[in-house]
């Protein structure tokens, strides 16, 4: 299941402290902002922290049709690619999933780990 939206535009929203208040639930006036841009593109929400984090706080914007049937998750800086699914329960479908840690091998992980720690 993909958006259905037929535009070919997609705009990305970082959501915590971006879209919505840090760890704070999204506000109905940018529901409401988000469902009209719904009629002109897609959208993609996108945040460091994992499904669980999207989910509660962006669950009221979810639970908007308009939003859900056209819009991409991104939790875990874009490693993982979700759509909702499903009209009474909601529920995920993944689309794409992947870890750098298993694509890098534990050894060349840990060693750009170290490096990305000392440039901090």
């Amino acid at each position: 299941m993909t958006p259905t939206n037929s535009h070919g535009t997609l705009v990305l929203f970082d959501v915590d402290g971006t879209l919505t208040e840090a760890r704070k639930p999204i506000t109905m006036s940018m529901i409401t902002a988000l469902a009209e841009l719904c009629r002109y593109a897609e959208v993609g929400f996108l945040t460091g922290s994992g499904l669980e984090y999207i989910q509660e706080q962006l669950w009221p914007a979810l639970n908007n049709k308009i939003i859900r049937d056209n819009c991409h998750l991104l939790p875990c800086n874009g490693t993982e690619y979700l759509v909702p699914v499903g009209e009474e329960t909601l529920g995920m479908e993944t689309i794409f999933k992947a870890s750098m840690r298993e694509f890098l091998g534990d050894k060349q992980f840990n060693q750009l780990m170290r490096i990305v720690c000392i440039l901090r």
